[in-house]
């Protein structure tokens, strides 16, 4: 009776090949930032690229090639992007260091 149910499920299931869920980035650094010097002006200027306000310092700065394509303020979570170039994962993986970030802090204290 299992067996039979089981092949009723599987009525026209057929494997397909696995797809990369993640494609390759180039090479992608995510970093802590105090938003002085040169990391300021391209805080501004992915803000101009995002139609958007800076994000507050410090942030976690995603660079792909020694480039920033995104940003994001530490303390309230706004985020700034290259459209052009920020991927939606670059913007999770943003996101996930954010939060780690944060609970750092929080348990050992800034």
């Amino acid at each position: 009776m299992a067996s039979r149910r089981r092949e009723l499920a599987l009525a026209g299931w057929e494997a397909r090949p696995a797809r990369a869920i993640l494609q390759r980035m180039d090479d992608i650094t995510i970093r802590v930032s105090t938003g002085e010097g040169g990391d300021g002006e391209s805080l501004r200027r992915l803000a101009e690229l995002d139609q958007s306000r800076p994000p507050g310092a410090p942030v976690v700065l995603a660079e792909v090639d020694g480039r920033p394509v995104a940003a994001m303020g530490l303390s309230d979570g706004h985020a700034v992007a290259d459209p052009a170039r920020a991927s939606s994962w670059v913007m999770t993986v943003l996101r996930l260091r954010r939060l780690e970030t944060r609970a750092i802090i929080a348990v050992f204290g800034a």
